[in-house]
């Protein structure tokens, strides 16, 4: 997830974008050429129009939605059959949460997210993310330190329009 950088050995079965910032695009471009890029429709519009050259397939995948993909093990086995269910982050135009489910267990990479507890109600988790307890979390915490401090999106939207009106 969001690893462009380099080209490991042996390759990745499958490369997901969770949005298009840069620190999670860094080492895409038109000259990528490696594996199927899977990400939200609007990721995929935002990829295609700043790298019209790239040559990467691209795949796009339905938020909310679970997707099956049979990924090919580096070590040559039989392929393997995961569940992945892009959810949305809340944090940009396009920006998901991957929940994959396989073999290996139940594992959520959340790339940028924006949570607000005062405005998600319990009803409002998606069915596939509390389906069962997850096994594994990739937390990106770059902005939990207290000194990064943000306003609730009602307030930062306000301040917007007071600025632009």
């Amino acid at each position: 997830v969001d690893l462009w950088k380099s080209r490991s050995v042996p390759p990745i079965a499958a490369r997901f974008l969770t949005h298009m910032h840069a620190d999670h695009t860094e080492g895409l471009g038109d000259g990528w050429d490696g594996e199927m890029i899977h990400c939200s429709s609007l990721t995929a519009q935002l990829l295609q129009a700043k790298w019209p050259g790239m040559k990467a397939p691209v795949r796009t995948l339905e938020v909310g939605e679970t997707t099956v993909l049979q990924l090919q093990p580096s070590d040559g086995g039989e392929p393997v059959a995961v569940g992945v269910t892009p959810l949305d982050a809340c944090h940009c135009l396009g920006a998901v949460m991957f929940l994959v489910e396989g073999p290996h267990g139940r594992v959520l990479h959340t790339g940028d997210f924006r949570w607000e507890a005062a405005a998600q109600a319990d009803t409002d988790w998606h069915p596939a993310l509390v389906a069962a307890p997850l096994d594994l979390l990739f937390l990106d915490n770059t902005y939990c330190h207290p000194r990064y401090s943000a306003p609730p999106r009602v307030e930062a939207a306000a301040a917007v329009v007071a600025i632009v009106a």
